[in-house]
């Protein structure tokens, strides 16, 4: 007996086709959703957020002019201004919508809510905060890339400064929370259309544990850090070489070691 496929046709295609329909009808279904809770996200979470750390920032950054003068100290300026208060704030809001946020910032906030001030030298309750700063412009970055959002000026400045920021710290330079205000300096340095490259190599760094790779990369980074540098060098030969000094000697700790994390 012969099977008759013109009979079998006629039955399998409407029956592909209805679950075809389903299956797309699904995907566009969570697709929706999907931006539905990014869009709530976006409205309750990143956007009193990115104002307030904006906030911080300035405060942060006109901190460290005021304690470079050396004839002030930290409690002279905060008796007007105290950038730690902005960041409660922030601390505040983010307890507050916490189901808004990425693991990756529930983490830096579980780290960073449980800082004294007082108590830890102002070096590292700054690395506790700009690591918490940096996660969230990291995240902030992504939802509106996913919601096609175009940020204004001033909200990319600090987005770019944090990831600078994040790019030195990966790169073992220390103490850059001693002196903001100098990589702040620096980071004006760099121009607009290779700013983008900072974040593109956080992300080839943090996407990937193959260490071959990540030493490849890392060797571009101080290709791309050391051009940099001889552009602060030649409006300030001084700070030229310090940024140059630093950035290879951290670098040394993972480029020139066979093992490394």
């Amino acid at each position: 007996m012969q099977t008759d496929w013109s009979i079998l046709l006629t039955i399998f295609i409407p029956l592909l086709a209805a679950s075809l329909t389903q299956i797309l009808a699904h995907i566009l279904a969570n697709k929706r959703e999907n931006i539905k809770y990014k869009k709530e996200c976006f409205q309750n979470l990143y956007t009193p957020l990115i104002t307030l750390i904006i906030e911080y920032f300035d405060d942060e950054i006109f901190k460290s002019k005021f304690l470079n003068m050396k004839e002030f100290n930290e409690k002279d300026f905060e008796k007007f201004s105290d950038p730690n208060k902005k960041f409660q704030e922030i601390m505040t809001i983010l307890k507050n919508n916490i189901k808004y946020a990425e693991h990756d910032l529930i983490s830096r906030y579980h780290y960073a809510k449980n800082f004294d001030d007082k108590d830890n030298h102002r070096s590292y309750a700054n690395e506790l905060k700009f690591q918490l700063v940096y996660t969230f412009c990291k995240n902030y970055m992504e939802i509106t890339k996913e919601l096609k959002i175009t940020s204004p000026r001033i909200i990319e400045e600090t987005l770019y400064f944090f990831h600078f920021y994040q790019l030195l710290h990966n790169c073992c330079v220390r103490a850059l929370e001693d002196s903001p205000i100098d990589l702040y300096y620096f980071e004006m340095e760099i121009p607009e259309p290779h700013k983008k490259k900072i974040v593109t190599f956080l992300r080839k760094i943090e996407k990937t544990n193959n260490q071959f790779y990540k030493n490849f990369v890392y060797r571009r980074i101080r290709e791309y850090l050391n051009k940099l540098c001889i552009e602060v060098y030649k409006k300030s030969p001084e700070k030229g070489l310090v940024w140059k000094d630093a950035i290879n000697h951290g670098l040394s700790h993972i480029i020139d070691y066979k093992h490394y994390g």
